[in-house]
């Protein structure tokens, strides 16, 4: 999946320690992607929709709320 191959290369190529990655999904990850996600150390959230309509700015706010870090990057 596109997702799990930007993950291994984040992993792979950065070389600064001090980052989270977190994948805010819509529900309809597939079991193997989840496993793989977790397997990289991936921290899931589940989008939660207001008023049953996707909103992507909604979706990248939940993220960021949830985020530890100093700095974010949206992919």
């Amino acid at each position: 999946s596109y997702l799990g191959h930007c993950v291994e290369s984040i992993r792979r190529l950065s070389t600064y320690d001090h980052y989270e990655i977190i994948a805010v999904d819509n529900g309809d990850l597939a079991p193997e992607l989840i496993a793989h996600l977790d397997g990289l150390g991936v921290r899931r959230l589940r989008y939660q929709m207001k008023d049953d309509s996707f909103n992507l700015a909604d979706k990248m706010n939940q993220g960021a709320a949830a985020a530890r870090g100093e700095f974010l990057v949206f992919l």
